[in-house]
């Protein structure tokens, strides 16, 4: 196979210029056991491949095509799998497809999608005696490879009556990029791939070549790096220059852009250290929080979930939920941008200390056991009523008048809970966790 590098003025020439050129890698285009492609067939009634705008630049709108009714589907095998193994030795992979029996063999390299010939029934195969290269990966807008290959057909055997594949050559070339359009969304940074093969196929008698068709396959891919083969597929069959077949069909994937989420909200914030649950207020857009009597402000470290795909910045410097420290001495104001990057809001955070007047070093109630528990939690002391909220501050048992000691939390869901405990005056607070 020979490769034709673009040389600077050839690209100018042609249009390429300085332009950012699109490469589809071997990542997605490689091969393997049991890959399956589904397409959906489209009319072909007034198709233009050529699209419009500049060969950097292209629109293919073909977001109006219209559906054929029929659906087609490639699939991989691996070639020592199928009952034709032994006849192409060279082939790792075997395609076959869901319009005819048989398979068309390759030796996949990783780069080279090099064929070796089909096999479709007894009466139906061609061995080549060397591979055409039919796809070469990476490919690089600009790019053009090309590769030759001959052989012989079955059933006329071989020698002086035989069928001849010859003079077969595969041009393929990387001929435009841009933004393709289909009934399914949009994608951008396509690459379209032009491949025209041509062979002769002849059949020979005492020497002498009665019958001389020349076979010319036309076709057009549209490629995506991050899609697997060919996201749309046309092309048309000629033979000895009268069209026989055209081709048109599509991925039927959803390549629509997602709406993105633009909400702004922080959903849960707190500290190991609280005595309470945060009041979080989405309508003033602030949260308040109390921390255990004695905690040093200079450097707390915060939980926090925020709106889904939402990220936090504090004055520019991206904030990380239970690894980013910082200085709530006074106020804290966090920035939330929401997922599309457009809607942003400020939330004022305020952290205050416990009274010191509270000491938790002396208190009726004096511990609280197991923690982390699967649901049964029991205290240490006297109490008259308790409260247990969620880490939102939703209530989920409150005890007016306690009977035991234990607190039965069964048939709450694990994560965090909040429980305060009353004795006379006094108050004890105890971050819970729960694990089953």
């Amino acid at each position: 196979m020979k490769k034709n590098s673009f040389l600077f003025v050839f690209m100018l020439l042609t249009g390429w210029g300085f332009s950012q050129l699109i490469t589809i890698s071997n990542t997605h285009q490689s091969p393997t056991d049991g890959d399956t492609i589904y397409y959906k067939d489209a009319n072909t009634f007034g198709f233009d491949a050529a699209g419009t705008g500049t060969v950097t630049a292209k629109t293919w709108d073909f977001a109006t095509l219209m559906d054929a009714g029929t659906n087609f589907y490639y699939f991989w095998e691996d070639a020592a799998s199928t009952p034709q193994a032994a006849t192409f030795p060279s082939a790792n992979m075997a395609r076959g497809n869901s319009g005819e029996a048989g398979y068309f063999y390759y030796d996949c390299d990783g780069n080279d999608h090099k064929r070796w010939g089909w096999y479709g029934s007894a009466t139906n195969y061609g061995i080549y005696h060397s591979p055409g290269t039919e796809f070469h990966f990476p490919i690089t807008a600009g790019n053009n490879f090309s590769s030759s290959y001959s052989g012989t057909m079955n059933p006329f055997g071989v020698g002086e009556d035989s069928v001849t594949i010859s003079d077969g050559s595969i041009s393929i070339q990387a001929d435009m990029q841009g933004t393709l359009m289909l009934p399914t969304g949009t994608l951008t940074n396509v690459l379209r791939v032009h491949v025209v093969e041509t062979f002769h196929i002849k059949a020979w008698m005492m020497e002498m070549a009665v019958m001389d068709n020349v076979v010319e396959d036309d076709y057009y891919y549209w490629f995506h790096d991050t899609i697997p083969f060919a996201v749309m597929i046309y092309g048309t069959t000629s033979l000895d220059g009268s069209q026989q077949s055209e081709v048109l069909r599509y991925q039927p994937l959803n390549f629509s852009t997602p709406v993105l989420n633009d909400e702004t909200d922080f959903l849960t914030f707190s500290f190991d250290v609280q005595t309470g649950p945060a009041n979080i207020n989405t309508t003033l857009h602030t949260i308040d929080i109390e921390v255990e009597n004695g905690t040093s402000l200079n450097a707390l470290v915060p939980d926090f979930t925020l709106s889904d795909g939402a990220a936090a910045d504090i004055s520019g410097i991206a904030q990380v939920s239970g690894t980013t420290p910082n200085n709530f001495i006074a106020p804290v104001t966090y920035t939330v941008t929401a997922e599309d990057g457009v809607n942003e809001q400020d939330w004022l955070v305020t952290v205050t200390v416990e009274p010191s007047g509270i000491s938790h070093n002396h208190r009726s109630i004096s511990a609280l056991y197991p923690n982390p528990s699967k649901g049964i939690v029991y205290f240490q002391g006297s109490a008259d009523g308790l409260i247990v909220t969620d880490i939102i501050g939703n209530t989920v048992v409150q005890i007016n008048n306690i009977s035991n000691k234990a607190i039965d939390l069964s048939g709450n869901p694990e994560g965090v809970y909040f429980v305060k405990i009353v004795c006379g005056t006094e108050s004890m607070n105890f971050k819970l966790l729960i694990e089953k």
